[in-house]
């Protein structure tokens, strides 16, 4: 028991502290308390251009958590509750360290575990699990495949032991009968709303965590599914976890199973202590809550404010503050001090955690079922190449002549640009469909952004190699080229480095941009000069010297110059010959390589005037001057390069979003 000192107090009148529910055996070893003290949260407002005008600033600065402290202890849940924009999600994720001092955002204040241990995101993850609002999971797996995948990242060790955790958790969290379908996405639904945030829950349960936070875990969902959640929540407390949750408007019924509650308006704590214990208080201070009506509705009555503020607004909020600050405040954070917890032991939770090479085995292993579960991306990617294939052989069909040399020369500029643009696009939007996934993952630090980039690129891979090969065998011995062994595995070689180059650009530019409509707007911005300075349009050799450095960078051109030197180098150019009668104009023409048997061996220059026209190698024409295994090599290194980059932007993205 506590000294008097340390009562709670509740509406003006002490009460005597209620201890937190009894820890279970499993759980006493590593019970977490949490105390956070003077927390506060300003950001920088951008004004509308008339509100701008009429302040003289462009900006100013807004607290959206104005100096609350609380704590949370184990064994019990603690609700946050106010109306939209009180500021309780921000509470929530200054609790966790996820808002930073950057991009205008100041933090202040502290939060302490068992204190004697700040939190922060490094530590956060060896004991505590945070539950987003948005129920993220990869959408390709069932309910227990998800599960099972966070099962062998985050602990690693024996399998049966893994199937045998998700297996009980399964059951626990009543996904038996779901556990083999598939999850879907927000446009193909196949399970229940309650059942998917239920598996996200599971997702972050499956460390056995003694922390656990959840950002409005019952939004979207029916009251009955909400009450659900939150018996769910109130079972995992009476293990002896320590529960915070952020919540909108729950039921009577579920706000009968809160222990804990805080209350917020306008980024201040209104009240906090016993849910139960509540309307007694705002009875006390003249706000009675009618009976037989549900204590949470009346709440976000009592807290709503309108903005901009009235002064109505203003008076109410200074009342309420004045009288939480008199009656309550001032023992929040001695109610805690008696329960004295040893340090959590963050070392064990870290050597639990799979390894770099496991998590790459099992980033593939996802990505592999992602591809058998959804067909259709291969199946279209590969349509697209056998269609274009066709039409680029129906285009172009045999020109072999050096007459038709113009066309072939154009097909080759054709080949370099579909094959361009067909793979950029293909791979724009690789990282944009599970960014989503891939933050919160990272957030809870599942595994590392070099083991999923490269699973992603190794399982995107033979897809890249087969559709080259494919198109190669299609259009190579029909369009005019020359027909050789040799000849044809440098076609193949060159489509397949100019596709990894342009899927390379595709992940680069898919890891540089936030939104993919702003992927795929941009893209042809960015393509247009790719090929304009690819080789066909200008000359090479006369660009402007300010702008020429262009075409160094656009696999366009390097692809293009070794498409026109591998099957122009190895030709031989004759020279047409004309001889033009002076005196009845009549004309004689041939080619030097078959000059008529009854042409003279020596021509009559009093007789005839001889024109020459020389055929001469397109390479000289278009100015190219880097050779074929030079192109070669800039092109694997171009690639090289731009995932380099892109590996570089996806840390940079988490860096940013943690």
């Amino acid at each position: 028991m506590m000294s008097d000192k340390q009562k709670e107090i509740v509406y003006g009148v002490p009460v005597p502290y209620e201890e937190p529910h009894a820890l279970t055996k499993a759980h006493q070893a590593q019970p977490v308390k949490l105390t956070f003290e003077n927390l506060e949260f300003e950001v920088n407002i951008i004004l509308s251009k008339q509100e701008a005008r009429a302040k003289g600033v462009r900006t100013i600065r807004q607290k959206i958590v104005k100096g609350a402290s609380g704590y949370a202890l184990p064994g019990q849940t603690l609700y946050i509750m106010g109306s939209s924009g009180a500021g309780k999600t921000s509470l929530l994720n200054i609790i966790s360290d996820r808002i930073s001092n950057r991009d205008g955002q100041t933090v202040k204040g502290s939060v302490m575990i068992n204190d004697s241990l700040k939190l922060e995101q490094k530590v956060f993850g060896s004991f505590g699990a945070y539950v987003m609002q948005d129920d993220i999971l990869y959408q390709s797996f069932t309910p227990e495949e998800a599960l099972m995948f966070a099962a062998r990242l985050k602990l690693g060790g024996d399998a049966q032991q893994n199937e045998r955790k998700v297996k009980e958790l399964l059951e626990e969290l009543g996904l038996t009968n779901v556990k083999d379908v598939l999850i879907g996405s927000a446009m193909q639904k196949t399970i229940s709303g309650g059942e998917r945030k239920r598996t996200a829950i599971g997702v972050e349960l499956i460390t056995d965590p003694s922390l656990i936070l959840l950002d409005e875990p019952t939004s979207g969902l029916d009251s009955f599914k909400a009450l659900q959640i939150v018996k769910l929540l109130e079972k995992q407390a009476k293990k002896g976890k320590t529960v915070i949750s952020t919540i909108h408007q729950p039921s009577s019924e579920a706000f009968a199973t809160f222990d804990r509650l805080i209350l917020m308006m306008d980024g201040y704590v209104m009240y906090q202590g016993r849910a139960r214990d509540s309307t007694a208080y705002f009875a006390s201070i003249g706000y009675h809550c009618p009976l037989q009506s549900n204590p949470a509705d009346f709440y976000m009555k009592v807290l709503t404010v309108n903005y901009p503020k009235q002064a109505e607004d203003e008076n109410k909020i200074k009342f309420l503050m004045d009288n939480y600050n008199r009656t309550l405040q001032p023992h929040v954070l001695e109610n805690p001090k008696a329960l004295k917890l040893a340090p959590p032991d963050v070392q064990v939770a870290e050597s639990e955690k799979a390894g770099l090479c496991d998590q790459f085995k099992l980033l593939m292993w996802r990505n592999k079922m992602g591809v058998k579960r959804n067909p259709g991306h291969g199946r279209i990617k590969v349509s697209q190449t056998i269609f274009m294939g066709l039409l680029c052989l129906a285009l172009f069909h045999d020109q072999y002549d050096y007459s038709e040399a113009r066309s072939l020369i154009g097909s080759l500029f054709f080949i370099c640009v579909n094959q361009t643009m067909m793979n950029m696009m293909g791979t724009l939007l690789t990282f944009q469909q599970e960014r989503p996934v891939f933050l919160r993952e990272q957030a809870n630090k599942m595994y590392s952004v070099g083991a999923y980039y490269s699973a992603k690129i190794v399982a995107e891979t033979p897809l890249l190699a087969f559709n080259p090969m494919l198109f190669s065998i299609i259009v190579y011995f029909k369009i005019g080229v020359t027909v050789t062994a040799s000849q044809f595995f440098y076609f193949y070689l060159i489509i397949l480095l100019l596709s990894q180059c342009a899927a390379s650009f595709g992940y680069f530019m898919s890891s540089i941009f936030n939104k993919e409509e702003m992927a795929v707007s941009l893209s042809p911005v960015i393509m247009m000069p790719i090929m304009l300075f690819g080789g066909q349009f200008a000359n090479s050799g006369n660009i402007q010297a300010w702008i020429s450095w262009f075409q160094y960078v656009s696999p366009i051109r390097y692809g293009f110059e070794c498409f026109v030197r591998n099957e122009f180098d190895n030709r031989h150019y004759n020279t047409t010959v004309i001889l033009q009668n002076k005196f009845n104009y009549n004309y004689v023409s041939f080619d030097s390589a078959n000059r008529p048997a009854n042409a003279n061996t020596t021509i009559d220059t009093n007789v005839w005037n001889v024109i020459k026209y020389p055929e001469v190698n397109p390479v000289t024409y278009a100015g190219f001057d880097v050779q074929l295994w030079r192109c070669l090599i800039i092109l694997a290194a171009l690639t090289i390069a731009l995932r380099l980059l892109s590996f570089f932007f996806m840390k940079l993205l988490v860096s940013k979003f943690q």
